[in-house]
């Protein structure tokens, strides 16, 4: 795919603002990488002068990979020197790159512009679950504060009770504020707070409008069903019909609207019963078989079908009076009123409590920005920042994300636009995405005289796929129905209201691929509700002992146990990697999967899964902790007995049950005691865990049970070992993390973890890199973005949207109707809520919206293979479950049922591409035919499977938990880091990767000479620095040198002023103790040697100099974006003046010539830090200060360009730990052995 395609050539062009529609596998991201370099390189802009904006962190970075490695190999192809600077200049420069998810983008406005924005400039983004507590507080607040109100105290309680309780209010508040984007948008029609009147009128006025809409053809489907009534009235006198006509007689004279509709309602009613199979014309007295039959079956379909589609929104299950509407809507608009009073209780105090922790949601971080741009000075000063915004997957944007782009490009008056999207995948509705801001989007575009582009071609899908792509898309999503849709003007009209998208063809581009299978297939699990069995001439009904789900995962894996065994043939040769996919809606559908699997020992991987704390590790690992902490409890014990990590048999339980004992752990003791076997080195192992247990941290615990016994070789042995072993990562990173809290002991761990399994249900599972050595099993929604060689979609025949209406007594906001939820019609909290015509009008628009949404997950899904589609489903009597994707694609097919043999569809006039001699090639293939496979039945030709050759397969049972937490921080790249990379980058991998640094009194295992001063300094330094950069495991260090310091630089950090605070200091020893009760110094001495050394330096002629300057910071922490990593520092005293920054560090050191050698790197790194943030400074002093020798310090004056060689060590450090996977890797500086704690006898590495 080197050359450009004519489609592309245009989508990469600069001179105008452009909208991009992108097939899927068209190489979009590739287009966008290469216009952002073809602007940096061909426009002579900046790198801050482009924004390039995604919808996620992982998209985000592949792009920035995708824009270096273009330059990278534009750097390699260009002979010009000059050209060759540039270049380096701006990969050099990418790092400060503003390609970012939406979030990052606003956060870096908000930090600007923070002042105006209302919020502290030093914010930070409060996690979900955090966010969570503040606005349960803050419900609960609202309430107590109301209820004590006398104005407020009526209101609460009415709507109290209009949910029905307390607990379902809260919700419901919970519910408006996490969908307040959607609340502004419907307040905005509000001028103030809305009363009942105002949004009684407004919600009347736009359920005529949607009603119009949606049934464009309203009156002509009455007229049918008066039509069929006035026949069956006709045929047999029928009651219900007669009562069906006054009710259609009472609707052509009603005048009111909601007059009309209730008694069209009552219609609708009086004529439908409702059944198992859902809302069906009477059978009974109304259109029964005797009538059904005198219709011609076109007629009695059209009908249903008419029938079908207005009892969607009129049908209810009772008869309503003649106000009955209109008093619903009335009480509907108070109750709106009121919530909105309660609402805006609720928000205000939410925001104020996360203003007194100084923190934003995501939610926030949108609005805040959108508001910004409101106010005029704002907009003014940030038209023109960017010269180019480019987004992808713009078919997710809201109208929000609208709000924010358009003000910063002047409203595309200023810079220039590029969105890139697939409005047939957008498929997060859920998330707020709208299609309509990609509709106005290419209008607002189009009026400023930009271009719409269209890339047609495929790069992913094969031949026959792209064939069949194009036979049934068409018709799935846009299929003119006259009688439902009106005219033309009209269905374009309620398509734009729902959502819907047009289809447009794809070309293949052939690319040669080495793999050139294809199949398309329709794997049918057939049910009939029973099997019938012939016994003596009898016909007996046998029903399946397994549920149709079950069957149908045991049909898919059997076609997947010779596909996958081929695949991995081929990946065992080494030319190609194919990979395969499971695909399925719902991720309740992994457990049928899962098993299937696993009893036919094919290895998975199952992706992104939730439920985490519920996975089979963490149950493993809690039994220890259960045990631990109640060793008679029997249950537990056999449990921990049963598991990997013992693996004792049932056999083995029964004998330990019969002997003597009164628990299960003396009973054991017995059997144990009496010979030496299993049951010997158990209870051995057992008694030891107890005695460790006493002193130990949890990951220590779960470390020993790890290490001690065979658990992580039979967990690697199962199918989709890979994920357990990386959930034993995660429970362990956690664990470490879990230290970190005040409550720690062992006793707190079991109830910590007892309690999430319990009730933490939306844990992800550890994430796993995508190989080609296992099949992948992932949702619709978490596949797009990828492709796979081969696609299975499992449970096609279930419906792809739920059809269930929202519950009593909850509340749901739509940005257009407002707040959608049941109505009482009286006060009293025992009648049951009813559905106004307000309601089932937001429930019907979201089904048809929901519909659409199908079409196009179903789109994503069938898009995301290469070469292979097999769809599998379960029908019943050989038809389709209406709404599934089955019934989409039987439709698009034209089958009713599922056909007796395969089909074949002749294809003609086809386009194709090909690249001839850098050069694009279109034309039309030679008519081929288009195979489409029915499999109801298959059978292996093995039970079991091996797809992993024994010669190279390796299996690797090493997890250091102590590295754990080093491992996922290695992100993060801070000075203490940097430190000692450069001193010698063996040391960095014991010390931060191997995990050895933290092993318990491991410096008494290594011989070594007394230690210098300089040792003592730097371990005192390394601990303060280590200190404020968050790393705890310095920090354990007791020595009392490292005491010290870290407790005069938290003084100096605190402080406010040059005289001497006995009060602070002694609130911050306090502290300090009593985070750290085993360090085992004096806490009077330490009080009173700090004491000391601070009056002195506090009294110090440099001390009240420094303190003179009024734009100085203490504490200064800086976070930087670079590259995949991240930069942190945390400055002891930063000035900032006009024409120079100071750059100041504390030692606490007698002799700061003998430390400076090794923390000037501190100093260049905060230089560097300092420089990206302040780009107007070049000039800074760097500082290095003792506060033992109070007027003594060492200062270096760095211009800007000398902080490039700092850069450059940078980047060799970054090299190194993406390229290294073993300390090999690691290049080691015998020449630094001598001060190295790493060391035998400060001469030679303890590691040969």
């Amino acid at each position: 795919m080197s050359t450009l395609t004519n489609q592309q050539k245009l989508a990469s062009a600069l001179d105008n603002h452009i909208l991009v529609t992108a097939n899927a596998g068209s190489g979009k991201t590739r287009v966008l990488a290469g216009r952002f370099v073809d602007a940096l390189i061909n426009e002579n802009v900046k790198v801050n002068d482009l924004a390039a904006i995604t919808f996620t962190d992982k998209a985000a970075s592949e792009l920035y990979a995708k824009i270096r490695t273009e330059l990278t190999s534009l750097y390699a192809a260009t002979e010009d020197i000059a050209l060759k600077n540039r270049i380096n200049n701006l990969i050099k420069d990418l790092i400060n790159s503003n390609i970012s998810t939406i979030h990052s983008f606003c956060s870096g406005i908000l930090k600007e512009y923070a002042v105006e924005a209302g919020i502290d400039p030093g914010f930070t983004l409060v996690d979900k679950r955090a966010a969570e507590n503040l606005l349960n507080d803050s419900i609960d607040k609202v309430i107590n504060d109301s209820l004590a109100d006398p104005e407020l105290n009526p209101v609460i309680k009415r709507v109290i009770r209009l949910f029905k309780g307390t607990d379902n209010f809260k919700r419901a508040q919970a519910e408006m504020i996490r969908n307040r984007k959607r609340m502004m948008t419907w307040l905005n029609n509000f001028n103030e707070n809305p009363d009942s009147d105002t949004i009684y009128k407004f919600s009347l006025e736009k359920i005529e409008e949607f009603i119009s809409i949606l049934i464009p053809t309203l009156d002509f489907q009455i007229s049918k069903l008066e039509e069929l009534n006035n026949y069956i009235l006709e045929q047999s006198g029928s009651p219900i019909a007669e009562k069906g006509r006054l009710y259609l007689d009472n609707y052509h004279s009603a005048t009111g609207f909601l007059e009309k509709f209730t008694h069209l309602s009552n219609f609708i009613h009086s004529i439908n019963s409702k059944s198992s199979k859902g809302i069906l014309l009477r059978s009974q007295q109304y259109l029964t078989s005797k009538i059904s039959k005198s219709l011609s079956a076109d007629v009695e379909s059209e009908y249903r079908e008419i029938n079908e589609n207005l009892t969607g929104l009129f049908f209810s299950i009772n008869e309503f009076d003649l106000n009955f509407e209109n008093n619903l809507l009335v009480r509907s608009s108070e109750y709106s009123q009121l919530l909105c009073e309660t609402y805006k209780l609720v928000a205000d105090e939410f925001n104020k409590a996360k203003q007194r922790i100084n923190c934003i949601d995501f939610e926030d971080m949108l609005i805040l920005t959108a508001g910004l741009l409101t106010k005029e000075t704002i907009r003014k000063n940030v038209t023109g920042k960017f010269k180019y915004i480019m987004i992808d997957e713009y078919q997710d944007t809201n109208d929000l994300q609208f709000a924010i782009f358009l003000p910063i490009l002047g409203d595309l008056a200023a810079g220039n636009l590029y969105v890139v999207g697939d409005k047939k995948q957008s498929i997060y509705g859920f998330r707020d995405a709208d299609l309509n801001v990609f509709n106005k989007t290419a209008k607002k575009i189009a009026d400023n005289s930009g271009n719409s582009v269209i890339l047609e071609h495929t790069f992913r899908l094969s031949k026959e796929l792209t064939a069949f792509v194009n036979t049934i898309f068409p018709s799935i999503f846009s299929t003119y129905n006259p009688i439902f849709d009106g005219s033309e003007e009209q269905f374009v009209e309620k398509r734009l209201l729902t959502s819907a998208v047009d289809y447009e063809d794809t070309t293949f581009f052939d690319i040669n691929k080495k793999y050139q299978k294809s199949e398309i297939s329709f794997l049918i699990n057939r049910e009939t509700g029973t099997t019938k069995n012939k016994s003596d001439g009898e016909v007996i009904e046998v029903k399946s002992p397994l549920s149709p789900d079950e069957k149908e995962a045991k049909l898919l894996v059997s076609h997947l146990h010779n596909h996958f065994r081929d695949i991995c043939e081929i990946n065992n040769e080494g030319e190609e990697k194919l990979t395969v996919a499971i695909l399925t809606r719902k991720r309740d559908d992994f457990v049928f999967l899962e098993k299937a699997l696993s009893d036919a020992n094919i290895p998975y991987e199952l992706m992104g899964g939730k439920r985490f704390y519920q996975h089979q590790v963490v149950q493993d690992i809690s039994l220890i902790f259960r045990f631990i902490t109640d060793p008679e409890d029997d249950f537990t014990l056999y449990s921990l007995l049963r598991s990997p990590f013992f693996s004792l048999s049932d056999e083995d339980l029964i004998t330990i049950s019969q002997l003597p004992g009164t628990t299960v752990f003396s009973r054991l003791g017995v059997i144990a005691n009496d010979q030496a076997n299993r049951f010997s080195t158990t209870y051995k192992l057992l008694i030891h865990l107890k005695s460790i247990s006493l002193e130990s941290k949890p990951y220590a615990i779960i470390d020993f049970m790890l290490s001690k016994t065979p658990y992580l070789a039979v967990i690697q042995n199962r199918p989709n070992g890979r994920q357990y072993l990386a959930n034993i990562r995660k429970i362990l990173s956690q664990a470490i993390e879990f230290e970190e809290s005040t409550f720690n002991s062992v006793f707190d761990y079991n109830e910590y973890l007892s309690g999430l399994i319990s009730i933490e249900e939306d844990e992800t599972q550890a994430p796993l890199a995508l190989d080609e050595k296992s099949v992948k099993i992932m949702t619709i929604h978490q596949s797009k973005g990828l492709e796979f060689t081969t696609v299975y979609i499992f449970a096609a025949g279930d419906p792809a949207f739920s059809t269930a209406t929202q519950n009593e007594n909850t509340l749901s906001v739509n940005k257009e109707l407002g707040l959608i939820f049941k109505v009482p019609e009286t006060e009293d909290i025992f009648y049951k809520s009813k559905e106004s015509l307000h309601f089932r009008l937001a429930e019907y628009w979201r089904k048809q919206v929901s519909i659409e949404e199908a079409k196009r997950v179903l789109y994503v899904a069938i898009t995301r293979a290469a070469n292979n589609l097999i769809i599998c489903g379960t029908v019943t009597d050989d038809k389709p479950r209406k709404k599934s994707f089955l019934e989409m694609l039987f439709q698009s097919l034209n089958l009713d049922l599922i056909p007796e043999s395969d089909l074949t569809f002749q294809i003609s006039n086809m386009k194709i591409a090909k690249n001839e001699n850098g050069k694009v090639v279109e034309n039309v293939a030679e008519d081929f035919d288009l195979n489409v496979n029915f499999i109801s039945e298959f059978d292996p030709e093995e039970t079991y499977f091996d797809a992993r050759p024994a010669s190279n397969f390796q299996k690797d049972f090493h997890i250091r938990p102590e590295s754990i937490s080093k491992l996922y921080s290695d992100e993060i790249i801070t000075a203490s880091k940097f430190i000692t990379f450069l001193e010698c980058p063996f040391k960095y991998y014991l010390n931060y990767i191997s995990g050895v640094a933290n092993i318990s009194n491991f410096a008494k295992l290594i011989p070594t000479d007394q230690p210098t001063s300089t040792d003592e300094e730097y371990l005192v330094e390394d601990t303060s620095l280590a200190v404020a950069e968050g790393d705890d495991s310095t920090s354990k260090r007791s020595s009392f040198g490292a005491v010290t310091g870290s407790i005069i630089h938290d003084y100096l950090a605190k402080m406010d002023s040059t005289l001497f605070s006995e009060k602070l200091l002694k609130e911050l020893v306090e502290d300090y103790f009593l985070n750290n009760l085993d360090i085992g110094v004096d806490k009077n001495q330490i009080l009173k040697i700090v004491t000391h050394k601070l009056e002195k330096y506090l009294s110090s002629k440099q001390a009240k100099e420094i303190e003179n300057f009024t734009t100085s910071h203490n504490e200064f922490e800086i976070f930087l974006r670079y590259g995949s990593f991240y930069l942190m520092g945390v400055i002891d005293k930063i000035i900032i003046l006009e024409d120079r920054i100071i750059i100041i560090d504390y030692k606490t050191g007698k002799n700061l010539e003998d430390v400076m050698e090794r923390y000037s790197a501190q100093l260049d790194f905060y230089a560097f830090l300092t420089s990206r943030i302040y780009s107007n400074i070049n000039s800074f002093e760097l500082r290095l200060i003792s506060i033992d020798n109070y007027d003594e310090s060492i200062v270096r004056i760095v211009s800007r360009n000398s902080v490039s060689q700092t850069e450059d060590k940078l980047n060799t450090f970054v090299d190194t730990l993406r390229s290294t996977i073993s300390n090999s890797g690691f290049f080691r500086n015998t020449g630094h052995c001598h001060k190295c704690k790493f060391s035998i006898n400060n001469n030679r590495c303890f590691v040969p």
